[in-house]
């Protein structure tokens, strides 16, 4: 799994080329990413439930 850094860095390159994108296909894939990619770094920066970080 790719870091935080990593993960914001290819969450907004995504969002970017979902802006940008030429044919509404492409734009469709790259949102998809960009939404997976946004799941990932919700997971690693907000504490789950049952987490230690919670106490």
């Amino acid at each position: 799994m790719p870091d935080i850094n990593q993960l914001f860095q290819l969450h907004q390159l995504a969002t970017q080329r979902a802006i940008h994108a030429d044919c509404a296909d492409e734009r469709a894939s790259q949102h998809a990413l960009a939404l997976g990619y946004a799941a990932q770094l919700d997971g690693l920066t907000y504490p789950q439930a049952g987490s230690f970080m919670l106490d």
